[in-house]
Order: structure tokens, then C-alpha cells, then sequence
């Protein structure tokens, strides 16, 4: 999918108070090479719009976690900076940002882009567990035909 507009006319666009820069968040974070630095622009501008679901209810987080293989972790911390109480905000099918973040997983085929991902998987699902239960966590991935994901966490739950 093609931008809509041009990087710099997205950055121009930015600071305006135009529903459609919303559109432009997600329609973002939805290309095989988000910039970040438009993502960034567009929450900075106006925080709202990572707070704003498309007609799926999706989140500007739902859709970043949703395409991990191609969102850097830099632009998903900065959203979750922005926009914290989202992490357990679920769209319309009752998914949360960690769902999308755990069925994007499975989407990185290359051995060495699958090693980098389940980096950046670990340290996002840490986080996430952390900030939305308040547990530590520990994240693991079993190798096998299907690899699956384990998450340990430990805290107080009273």
C-alpha cells in the first residue's frame, strides 16, 4: 500500500487539527517501511491520535504491534510512552495489542529477521506484561515446527 501523501507533506501536515492525520497514523504504520520519524510527528503533534480506533476498533498500537516484522521498537516504545492505557484497550474482536503482537510473530520467515524479532518481542511483551499487570516477566520462545511463545511472570497478584 502507497502512501496517500508524500513523507513531507504528511510532516506538514501534522500539526494541523485535521481528522484525517489520524488516517495518516495508521495507514503508517501499516507499510513494509513505516518512517518513523512520521509516526512520531503525528503523535507529537497531537497525542489523541493514538487513542483514535479505525472502523475495526484497532488503536495506532493494534496495528503497530500487528505489523512488528516491519515497526521498529523505537516507534512501538514511543507510542506506548504516548498512549499507555491503550495497552488494554481490545479492538472490536477483543484482541489487545498483545494479541496482534504475538499473531505478528509468526509472520517473520528469515532465520536471522526471526532472531531479531523475538528480541524485540521479548522486550515488548516484558514490557507490556509489566505495565498492564504490574508482574515481572520473562519471555521465551520454544524452537520447533511450531514455535510458540511462553510467557513467565511473577509478582502480587492481591
Amino acid at each position: 500500500m502507497p502512501r496517500k501523501l508524500s513523507v513531507q507533506e504528511i510532516l506538514a501536515a501534522a500539526s494541523s487539527t485535521e481528522p484525517i492525520c489520524v488516517e495518516y497514523l495508521h495507514d503508517e504504520l501499516k507499510l513494509y517501511e513505516p518512517f518513523e520519524e512520521v509516526v512520531c510527528r503525528l503523535i507529537e503533534c497531537d497525542p489523541q491520535r493514538a487513542r483514535v480506533a479505525n472502523e475495526s476498533g484497532s488503536l495506532a498500537l493494534h496495528i503497530a504491534c500487528g505489523n512488528i516484522e516491519n515497526v521498529s521498537i523505537e516507534t512501538l516504545n514511543f507510542i506506548i510512552e504516548h498512549a499507555r492505557e491503550t495497552l488494554a484497550i481490545p479492538n472490536k474482536f477483543g484482541l489487545l495489542p498483545i494479541h496482534n503482537l504475538c499473531i505478528g510473530s509468526d509472520c517473520v520467515l528469515h532465520t536471522e529477521e526471526r532472531k531479531q524479532h523475538q528480541v524485540c518481542c521479548r522486550s515488548i511483551l516484558g514490557r507490556l506484561v509489566k505495565s498492564h499487570i504490574g508482574w515481572s516477566a520473562a519471555v521465551a520462545f520454544s524452537p520447533g515446527q511450531s514455535e510458540s511463545l511462553h510467557v513467565f511472570a511473577r509478582g502480587d497478584v492481591s
